[in-house]
C-alpha cells in the first residue's frame, strides 16, 4: 500500500542546498514541527539566525569571533 504523509526538511537560505544526514536523509516524515531534523542539522554545524538557515558552508566566524553569513550579515555573539 502507497500512502501519503506529511515531511520536513531543511534548505540553507544562503545556498539552497538541503541538510543531508549521516544516513543519507534528506526529510523526516512524523516530525511535525521539525524539532528531529533541526537538531541533526544543528549538530552538523547549521546555524538559524534572523529567522534563516544556514548550512556550515553559508557561515563562517571572523576575527572578532562574529558570525558573517554568506549574505553578508553580521551576527554579533552574546
Amino acid at each position: 500500500m502507497r500512502v501519503e504523509t506529511k515531511a520536513i526538511t531543511v534548505v540553507c537560505d544562503g545556498c539552497n542546498e538541503r541538510f543531508i544526514n549521516g544516513m543519507d536523509m534528506v526529510c523526516y516524515a512524523d516530525d511535525d514541527n521539525g524539532d528531529y531534523i533541526w537538531n541533526d542539522a544543528v549538530n552538523a554545524g547549521w546555524k538559524h539566525l534572523g529567522g534563516k538557515d544556514y548550512c556550515p558552508d553559508c557561515w563562517e566566524i571572523d576575527d572578532d569571533d562574529n558570525i558573517i553569513t554568506k549574505d553578508g550579515k553580521k551576527w554579533i555573539l552574546p
